[in-house]
């Protein structure tokens, strides 16, 4: 977003506060004067039903319209200040061609027309990254995670690339921080995406600025200045990934805090999911991790070349054949990938549909498509977290859309008792969909995430063996586990939920 739009929007919102200031301040010295209170009173109602009125002809989605205008018929002119500060800001990169010209040097180097052969079942999208050469191994616990993590960060020889949503002080960080001081020393060249508001909560300031002297660069994902106010900083990078000499990496759904470990006595029964790969699918992710450092951080640069480019992709050695597609989304395409994904692999389902996600905040066409597939027959297995995290609300959200899930006789929803923070779909025997995405407005519109199609029965076979394991530890939840825990607290919960919860 250019600097003029910044000043323009900063502008507007600082004559709302002032004006919003003197109106109530003008109510309370003269609330006993008819002529200024009926003056105020028409004032403010012009202002609300205009600001209606452009929401409703706005390009948003009808729950985020609804939401908008919901804020602004209650709080009146506050409403309208919130949306001028947090609705009103389009996310517009002025550097989105020099981005795409990126994306597609990328994709020539890595051959991307000569990969798509296997995937001809599959829609292509213009920013995705296609691979068909190798390695994915399954990491079946979280101990086992954090034993993988600082043997690879403890193996690289070259580079180190971390990105994380999550940043937080504890044993996961210390261990990381530990072995990248001595790599740093041995001549490793580490970077380090992480996003300032979901490390926001303990993170480790010291040590990070220990780091970046020692040498680390460290970049902050849509970083704060002007747009810290703005509608711009509720774009986050929800991404994770570990990237060692572009050769091996480690990427899923954890981010670098102790809560994924699961040694926290507060979250000790958490479940993820993640993997080490290896093969042409790092160089993809390598990519990713670098058009996010030259074009949403600190770092921004527009003068990046072809040669700079490609010098941070390397050739791979892998034989073993599995077709992976990379999949990324963010506000600043008007195409949803990752949802469009997940409406694809539903449609095209033919038996069998098992769901791992914390969050089952559906947007209306993927419970539509969901309750249409299992009208067909498919099979459709969903398992939910049985504890919440630190968001007190999810498991109210999450049965409110049981609900209107559990009227079909094909779709069976389980509550593990603990919490899964994956992000898992297995379609039929041979297709695997994972990443960083949950099942909410949020990832499927406003956070930057990637996911990764993976076409293998091994792999498959593998993960629903580890989907049928939780089940042994989970509820079979039906409409009368869901209306006893529908109290007339939840239900009034409920009611200002889904007043807000699209916009967060």
């Amino acid at each position: 977003m250019n600097k003029f739009k910044i000043l323009i929007y900063s502008l507007i919102s600082l004559i709302f506060i002032i004006a919003s200031s003197l109106m109530i301040l003008l109510l309370v010295k003269e609330w006993n004067n008819p002529k200024v209170f009926w003056s105020v009173f028409t004032i403010n109602w012009i202002i609300t039903i205009s600001f209606s009125i452009f929401i409703l002809n706005s390009k948003r989605k009808p729950a985020v319209k609804s939401c908008w205008l919901a804020v602004i018929v209650i709080f009146q002119i506050l409403g309208v200040l919130f949306f001028t500060i947090f609705g009103l800001t389009p996310f517009k990169l002025k550097n989105e061609k020099d981005k795409n010209n990126q994306v597609k040097i990328i994709q020539k180097y890595i051959k991307q027309d000569q990969a798509k052969k296997y995937f001809e079942h599959q829609k292509i999208n213009a920013l995705d990254f296609l691979s068909v050469k190798n390695d994915i191994v399954f990491i079946r616990d979280n101990t086992l995670l954090y034993k993988e993590t600082i043997q690879l960060l403890s193996n690289a020889k070259k580079t180190i690339h971390i990105q994380t949503y999550i940043l937080r002080k504890g044993l996961f960080f210390n261990s990381i921080y530990d072995v990248l001081v001595k790599k740093i020393q041995e001549g490793v060249k580490v970077k380090i995406i992480y996003d300032w508001v979901g490390s926001f909560l303990m993170f480790p300031k010291r040590k990070m600025r220990k780091l970046k002297k020692l040498g680390a660069e460290i970049a902050i994902f849509n970083p704060k200045g002007i747009n810290m106010f703005k509608g711009a900083t509720n774009f986050r990078s929800h991404k994770k990934l570990i990237i060692v000499d572009n050769k091996i990496g480690i990427y899923g759904s954890s981010n670098i805090a102790d809560d994924y470990l699961s040694i926290n006595p507060a979250t000790n029964f958490w479940r993820d999911i993640n993997f080490i790969i290896k093969g042409e699918l790092v160089n993809s992710l390598n990519a990713s991790f670098f058009i996010d450092w030259y074009n949403y951080t600190n770092k921004q640069r527009h003068d990046v070349n072809k040669k700079e480019l490609t010098r941070i992709l390397s050739k791979h050695n892998t034989k073993n054949i599995l077709p992976c597609q990379l999949i990324q989304s963010s506000p600043d395409s008007q195409q949803k990938n990752i949802e469009n994904k997940i409406l694809e692999l539903i449609f095209k389902a033919k038996n069998k549909i098992k769901i791992i996600t914390p969050y089952l905040f559906l947007t209306d066409a993927i419970t539509q498509s969901l309750l249409t597939a299992s009208e067909r027959g498919v099979k459709i297995e969903i398992l939910l977290p049985g504890k919440k995290d630190n968001k007190n609300f999810i498991l109210d959200l999450n049965r409110q859309t049981c609900f209107q899930l559990s009227d079909s006789r094909n779709i069976h929803i389980y509550e593990y008792n603990g919490f899964v923070h994956s992000k898992l779909f297995l379609i039929d025997d041979d297709l695997v969909y994972t990443g960083t995405f949950n099942l909410d407005n949020r990832s499927m519109w406003i956070n930057f995430e990637n996911s990764i199609l993976i076409f293998s029965k091994n792999l498959n076979k593998e993960l629903t063996m580890y989907f049928n394991e939780q089940l042994k530890n989970s509820i079979f939840i039906d409409k009368e586990f869901l209306r006893k825990r529908s109290t007339l607290l939840v239900k009034t919960k409920l009611l200002f939920l889904n007043l807000f919860y699209p916009l967060l």
